[in-house]
C-alpha cells in the first residue's frame, strides 16, 4: 500500500530546471519559489456540500472511540476519509452510530449522509424501516454488512467475503458518473488497482467485506470485484437504488426508500479488536478518485481532491525490482499541475531536476531515468497544484537476491555466543532444531540486551497456532527477554515456499517493543569483500539504529565494539529499506572476512520493528548532479550552472526523447543560440 498524507502548504523547492529549447527559447518548468505558498482545498462554482459522517467515532478525527483508543488508535479508524472531504471543502460533522431510529429531521438537513465502515451492523436491522423510509437525504453506505438481507434489504442473502489483497473493479455501467477520469480497459477493467490490505500498528487488517449475494433487481449494478484471484470476484463494491424502490428484508418487511442510495464499498474490517476499529482508509488513488466521484454524484457537489500520484513503478514495498525501467508515475488532478508542481526527493536529495516530465497538465507522467542496481530507494513525491498538495511516500529496493546475505533480525545469538551458519526453519517448541533460531534463548548481555527485561512484554497469546513468538524458551516460565513478534511485512518466498512445520504454517518475525540501548549480535561466516548494509524495518516515528563490528570475544560479556555506520529511519507507516551511513557523510561500507559478529543496537525508536538485516556488495553511489542557476544570455544563448559529479545531456524532442551527454561540458556551459530546437537536462 502507498503512504499518503496531506500538507495545507505547498512544499519548499529549490531552483530546478526538467528542459530548456534553445532557439525558440522554450525554457520550461523553472521554479525560483523558495517560500511558503499557502494552497487550501476548495469547492469549484457552488456551496460546500454538508456531509454527515455516521461512525464509532463520533467527535473529532483526532478522538477515536474509547475501545479503539484502549486498542492503540490515536485518531479515528476512518479518520482519512473525513479528512480527504473537508480537505476538498465539504463540511463534514461526524455523529455517532447508535441503536434506535436515525434522527430524520436532522439527517434530512444535510446533502449527503454517509454511513462509515466503522459501524456496528446490528444497529441497522431493527432501525432498517426508519434508515429506508425516514431518510430523504441522499446515504452513500461504505459497509457491506449493512446491505444485507437480514439488515437494510440491498442484497438478496447474507453472504460475506474479505478481500485478500490488492482488487481492481470491473465496470458493470462504466459510462456512469462514478467512473469519471477513470482508465478501463477493452473489458472494462480498471487499469490502476482499487484497493488493498491495510496494516495499523504492524498488524495486518482483514480486507474489504463484501457481500457476495446478488442485488435485488431494482438496484443498479454499477461495480463489481474484477480480479479472479481473489475470493470476491464478481461481488458487488458498488451499486445504487432510486428514490421508491420496493425493499423487503427480515423476510417480510417491505420498505419504500425514501431517498437515493449508494453503495460503496471500502474501509477494512477489524481484526481482533472491536467494530470502532474498523475502517481504515484502504484505497488506491484510482479508488479515491471513485470515491470523492460517488461523493459529488450522491450530494450534486463538485469537490476536488488534492492531486492525485498513480501508476506508480515499481511499486511501493517492491523488493528487487529490475532497474531498466526506472521510477516513474502519474500526477494526475481535475485542476492542471504545473510542471514545477513536482518534487521528488530521493534518499534525502532532491532529484526534481533530473525528472522527465509529460506535458498533460491533467495527467503529468513522470519518470526518473537513473535508478542503480543493488540500492534501497526510499522516495518521497510531493505534487502541488490549486487544489492542494499530496506527499506520497514509496520505497523499493534493486537488489540482486543472488548477492545479497540476509539476517534474519531474531535470529540473534543465543547461549552465550552461539549460532548457526546456515537457518533451518522450523517452530518446534523449546530449541531443540538443530540450525534453527526458534525458541533459542539469548543471554543477556552476551549475545543481547532488552533494557526493559520482561517488565515491557506484550499481551501473547501463547497458544495461538502458529506461534505468535518467535523465541520463548524451554522452561515453565518465559526464558527470553527479548521481544520478537509475528511480522506485518510483505511475505518473502523463503517463507511462502516453506512446509509445514510441527506447530504449523511457517511465518516471519520481528524484533518488537524496541527501547533505546536495546542491542543484538548476529555471528555469521561471511564470505571476504566490502558490503554494504541495509536494514528492513517498520517506524511510526523517527528512529537510528547502529551497527558496529564486535572485535572481542562475543562468547564474554563487556565486548569491545568498532561502529560502522548508522541506520537513519524516517517515520512513515510500512516497512522501509534502509541503508547504512556514516553520519551526514553518504553510504558506509565494510569489510568482512570470514567468521564476523555485527552487533545491531537501537539509539532511539519506540515504535520500530525490524524484519531483517541484508548485506550487499558494495559499489560507490552515483550523487545525482544538481543545478544551480539559467541565465538568458543578451544574444540569445543560454548558461547553465550545476554541482556534481554529472555533465549535461541533449535531445532534440520530448516526445521519444534520446539523451545524449554533451561532450566536454563543464560547469558553467553555454548554448549558443540557435535555429534547431534542443532540450538539456544535467545528467548524473
Amino acid at each position: 500500500m502507498k503512504i499518503t498524507k496531506f500538507n495545507s502548504k505547498k512544499a519548499n523547492l529549490s531552483q530546478q530546471v526538467k528542459t530548456i529549447g534553445i532557439g525558440q527559447l522554450l525554457v520550461q518548468t523553472i521554479c525560483l519559489s523558495l517560500g511558503l505558498m499557502a494552497v487550501q482545498g476548495r469547492i469549484v462554482a457552488q456551496e460546500a456540500p454538508n456531509i454527515i459522517w455516521v461512525s464509532y467515532n463520533d467527535d473529532q478525527d483526532d478522538q477515536p472511540a474509547a475501545d479503539a483508543a484502549s486498542n492503540g488508535f490515536t485518531l479515528a479508524s476512518d479518520h482519512i476519509y473525513t479528512e480527504l472531504l473537508r480537505t476538498a471543502g465539504a463540511h463534514v460533522t461526524r455523529h455517532l452510530t447508535a441503536d434506535g431510529d436515525p434522527p430524520a429531521d436532522l439527517f434530512n438537513q444535510a446533502d449527503l449522509v454517509i454511513v462509515s465502515r466503522a459501524v456496528v451492523s446490528g444497529q441497522y436491522d431493527d432501525e432498517a424501516t426508519a434508515w429506508n423510509t425516514t431518510i430523504e437525504a441522499p446515504v452513500l453506505m461504505l459497509s457491506g454488512y449493512i446491505l444485507r438481507d437480514n439488515r437494510m434489504g440491498f442484497t438478496s442473502g447474507n453472504t460475506m467475503v474479505d478481500t485478500v489483497d490488492l482488487i481492481k473493479l470491473k465496470a458493470e455501467a462504466p459510462t456512469h458518473p462514478v467512473f469519471k477520469g477513470i482508465e478501463l480497459d477493452g473489458d472494462n477493467l480498471m487499469l490502476n488497482d482499487y484497493a488493498g490490505i491495510v496494516t495499523h500498528n504492524g498488524i495486518v487488517q482483514r480486507g474489504l467485506s463484501v457481500n457476495n449475494n446478488p442485488i435485488i433487481s431494482a438496484g443498479n449494478l454499477i461495480a463489481t470485484v474484477g480480479t479472479e484471484t481473489d475470493p470476491t470476484f464478481g461481488g458487488m463494491i458498488i451499486g445504487e437504488w432510486d428514490e421508491g424502490t420496493l425493499l423487503i428484508h427480515d423476510g417480510s418487511e417491505e420498505n419504500i426508500l425514501a431517498g437515493k442510495r449508494m453503495a460503496f464499498l471500502t474501509g477494512s474490517r477489524e481484526i481482533n479488536a472491536p467494530v470502532s476499529t474498523a475502517g481504515l482508509f484502504d484505497l488506491e488513488s484510482d479508488g479515491e478518485q471513485l470515491f470523492f466521484n460517488a461523493v459529488n454524484y450522491m450530494a450534486g457537489s463538485n469537490l476536488i481532491a488534492p492531486p492525485r500520484v498513480t501508476a506508480v513503478n515499481p511499486r511501493n514495498n517492491t523488493i528487487h525490482a529490475e532497474t531498466d525501467g526506472g521510477f516513474s508515475f502519474k500526477a494526475v488532478s481535475a485542476e492542471p499541475i504545473p510542471a514545477d508542481g513536482i518534487q521528488v526527493i530521493i534518499n534525502n536529495q532532491d532529484v526534481t531536476g533530473s525528472l522527465i516530465i509529460g506535458n498533460d497538465p491533467l495527467a503529468r507522467t513522470v519518470s526518473y531515468d537513473r535508478v542503480q542496481a543493488n540500492r534501497a530507494y526510499n522516495i518521497e513525491i510531493t505534487i502541488t497544484n490549486g487544489t492542494g498538495s499530496r506527499v506520497v511516500a514509496v520505497g523499493f529496493d534493486t537488489f540482486d537476491p543472488d548477492q545479497l546475505v540476509y539476517i534474519e533480525a531474531e535470529n540473534f545469538n543465543f547461549g552465550g555466543g552461539s549460532y548457526f551458519d546456515s537457518m533451518v526453519l522450523c517452530n518446534d517448541f523449546g530449541g531443540t532444531v538443530a540450525g534453527c533460531y526458534f525458541d533459542r534463548v539469548s543471554e543477556q548481555g552476551v549475545d543481547a540486551l532488552d533494557s526493559n527485561g520482561f517488565s515491557d512484554d506484550r499481551d501473547y497469546n501463547f497458544d495461538a497456532m502458529p506461534p505468535e513468538i518467535f523465541r520463548y524458551g524451554g522452561s515453565a516460565g518465559r526464558d527470553e527477554a527479548v521481544d520478537t513478534f509475528l511480522s506485518s511485512d510483505l511475505p518473502r518466498e523463503i517463507y511462502t515456499s516453506a512446509a509445514d512445520g510441527s506447530n504449523g504454517v511457517i511465518l516471519d518475525y520481528d524484533l518488537d517493543l524496541i527501547g533505546p540501548g536495546d542491542w543484538w549480535n548476529y555471528t555469521r561466516t561471511i564470505e571476504s569483500g566490502t558490503y554494504s548494509a541495509i536494514l528492513r524495518v517498520s517506524s511510526a516515528s523517527d528512529a537510528e539504529f547502529e551497527l558496529s563490528l564486535v572485535t572481542s570475544n562475543p562468547a564474554q560479556g563487556n565486548q569491545t565494539l568498532r561502529t560502522l555506520g548508522h541506520f537513519v529511519v524516517s517515520g512513515r507507516p510500512g516497512y522501509q529499506s534502509v541503508t547504512l551511513t556514516n553520519t551526514g557523510a553518504g553510504p558506509a561500507s565494510f569489510e568482512a572476512n570470514g567468521k564476523t559478529t555485527l552487533r545491531l543496537s537501537a539509539n532511539s525508536g519506540v515504535d520500530a520493528k525490524v524484519n531483517y538485516l541484508i548485506m550487499a556488495p558494495y559499489s560507490e553511489e552515483i550523487t545525482p548532479s544538481s543545478l544551480e542557476g539559467i541565465a538568458l544570455n543578451q544574444d540569445g544563448g543560454v548558461t547553465i550552472s550545476w554541482s556534481g559529479q554529472g555533465g549535461i545531456e541533449s535531445t532534440s524532442s520530448l516526445k521519444n526523447p534520446n539523451w545524449q551527454p554533451v561532450s566536454n561540458a563543464t560547469s558553467p556551459y553555454t548554448v549558443a543560440p540557435s535555429d534547431q530546437e534542443a532540450y538539456y537536462r544535467v545528467a548524473q
